[in-house]
């Protein structure tokens, strides 16, 4: 027969002596102390939940509680939660979390020593939804204060946003002396789009900083990616701007715009404008090549021996068409050899007028155009290649050495008649 265990069947109870053998009655004193006051205690601390399956963990009365609809597992009280390790060893109280709900947040906390010296690792703020790890102090939205490794499968593993002008993104140096940055966000108008590494810290206005490295959409900056009409790629230093790459394929270094209507463009103040070094100390060597349309070599500027350069175009004979040899000198008779000055700058020259020769001489020419730059230059002027009446030059000589030969030979008879 079962014993049943209430508040007045105290002689059910009765002491074991060691022997198996009945031993005396409990008082109801005894009862109380050793067996109902705990069975009290802890029942106080479970209370079944009305409306679901939750269970309330705290100083609860006894008996049924209704908690908020959405509670299905509530602690209360001053340490609500406590993780602690159960290793016997000394440093069992090393081992050891708390969770507890402050005034403004929710506080993750490693304890030692009976709960003193606490360190915060986590906190959460409720007002704002702010989250520090291992760094409470959280201005942001997430501050950690640590090494943060995100892993995720799918489109987006990591996503910046921010409801301000910049700051979607801010990864800064925190070692002793440093200011290293890298910026995500807009500028501080809110009008383009940033990505900026610095190397001496965040300047707090203005992107464009002899000591940091810049990419800006849609305006100035260490390196600018425009959009639209403005579309090319603009790199700038002291918010100048220094070299551009534009939609068109037109390359310009130290230009506003493309005064020259070519692929590639350069203005400078220095000595040399443009440098090509062969490194290779062998002569034979090619600074520049130019190819036709068919991919063919059409001229080259070559180096023959170390200290030589040569300006080449081609000329083999199994491009050409042979029409005989040249003896007609008359082009070359017409051509009128001035002496002028420049109106830029006034020095003296010798040569030909582009114009006057064309209606002689044509293929040394390049016509040009009445087009003006912004500033009243000639924008493309005439032109003439003065290499182009060398081959008339060789046949003049040739036919005055000729004849000179002739006269030389007629005088050497007269002098022996």
């Amino acid at each position: 027969m079962a014993v049943t265990i209430d508040r007045t069947n105290y002689n059910a109870l009765v002491d074991d002596d060691g022997t198996n053998t009945k031993g005396t009655p409990w008082s109801k004193n005894q009862v109380k102390i050793v067996l109902m006051d705990p069975i009290d205690a802890a029942l106080a601390k479970v209370a079944g939940v009305s409306g679901s399956t939750g269970v309330v963990f705290g100083p609860q009365p006894p008996g049924l509680v209704t908690p908020a609809a959405t509670a299905q597992f509530n602690i209360s009280g001053s340490n609500p939660l406590i993780l602690q390790s159960s290793d016997a060893g000394a440093l069992a109280n090393d081992k050891t979390w708390d969770i507890i709900a402050q005034t403004l947040s929710l506080t993750f906390r490693a304890v030692k020593d009976g709960f003193t010296a606490a360190n915060a690792w986590m906190v959460v703020n409720r007002t704002t939804g702010n989250a520090g790890i291992a760094n409470v102090n959280f201005p942001s939205a997430v501050i950690v204060g640590g090494l943060l490794s995100v892993s995720a499968v799918g489109t987006h593993s990591f996503v910046g946003s921010g409801p301000g002008a910049h700051n979607i993104i801010s990864l800064r140096s925190t070692v002793p002396g440093g200011s290293a940055q890298f910026y995500m966000g807009a500028d501080l108008a809110a009008t383009t789009t940033v990505i900026a590494a610095f190397a001496q810290g965040f300047p707090g206005s203005g992107f464009n900083f002899a000591d940091g490295t810049t990419i800006i959409a849609n305006g100035l900056g260490g390196m600018s990616i425009g959009t639209g009409a403005n579309a090319a790629v603009r790199f700038y230093q002291n918010a100048a701007e220094r070299m551009r790459i534009e939609v068109t394929g037109f390359i310009s270094v130290n230009l506003a715009q493309n005064y020259i209507n070519a692929k590639v463009g350069i203005a400078y103040d220095a000595t040399h404008g443009m440098s090509l070094h062969h490194t290779a100390a062998a002569g034979g060597l090619s600074y520049v090549v130019f190819l036709n349309a068919a991919n063919g070599t059409a001229g080259s500027i070559s180096q023959p021996t170390e200290a030589t350069v040569s300006y080449n175009t081609a000329s083999d004979a199994r491009l050409k068409i042979d029409q005989g040899r040249a003896t007609n000198l008359e082009a070359l008779r017409a051509v009128v050899v001035h002496d002028f000055r420049w109106k830029a700058d006034g020095e003296w020259g010798r040569g030909v007028f582009a114009q006057e020769a064309h209606t002689v001489f044509p293929r040394a020419v390049t016509p040009g155009t009445d087009d003006l730059t912004d500033g009243g230059d000639l924008k493309s002027p005439w032109m003439t290649d003065c290499s182009k009446f060398v081959p008339d030059l060789i046949a003049g000589f040739q036919q005055h050495d000729a004849a000179l030969a002739q006269l030389r030979a007629t005088l050497a008879a007269l002098m022996k008649g």
